[in-house]
């Protein structure tokens, strides 16, 4: 027979525990923007020359981390800030053409990083991120602007710290 005071602390370790776990997960604090960001509008007319407008969009899976906040990615080009990107929004971006690196970080009780070396030879591109369980992944999409203007927002400008 197992004793009342061993319950209770079954209880805490089985069901208490994980739940303290989770809430204390939440999400990631926004990193300092240090990049200059183009009107975050889904135009495409007035790119600079030698840059390729790149539309970052956070497709992270709401059911799998949108409850405890922990879709949220900051995101770094080239090494520097350029924000946390909400799930659902998006963040307009003018990158060198050629080879960039994107760095992203994500909190799922642990700080997730991933870097992704990418390849940005057209004037525009998509480039959907999203958090994973043990880590973050960038992905180049063939997404139509009028897609991510039904499905994401701007990022709000909370999502820079200044």
């Amino acid at each position: 027979m197992i004793k009342e005071s061993s319950l209770w602390k079954l209880i805490v370790i089985k069901l208490l525990l994980p739940l303290l776990l989770l809430i204390s997960s939440c999400g990631i604090t926004p990193i300092k923007r240090e990049v200059e960001l183009p009107p975050q509008e889904l135009k495409f007319d007035n790119i600079p020359e030698g840059k390729s407008r790149v539309v970052i969009y956070n497709s992270s899976n709401w059911w799998t981390h949108g409850i405890d906040q922990t879709g949220h990615l900051n995101v770094k080009l080239n090494g520097k800030g350029l924000g946390r990107v909400d799930m659902e929004k998006y963040l307009v971006v003018d990158a060198t053409k050629g080879k960039n690196k994107i760095e992203l970080a994500h909190r799922d009780i642990l700080t997730f990083n991933s870097e992704h070396n990418l390849d940005f030879n057209k004037d525009k591109h998509f480039l959907s991120i999203y958090a994973t369980a043990i880590s973050s992944k960038a992905v180049m999409t063939d997404i139509t602007p009028e897609t991510v203007l039904l499905d994401y927002k701007p990022n709000p400008p909370k999502s820079f710290l200044k």
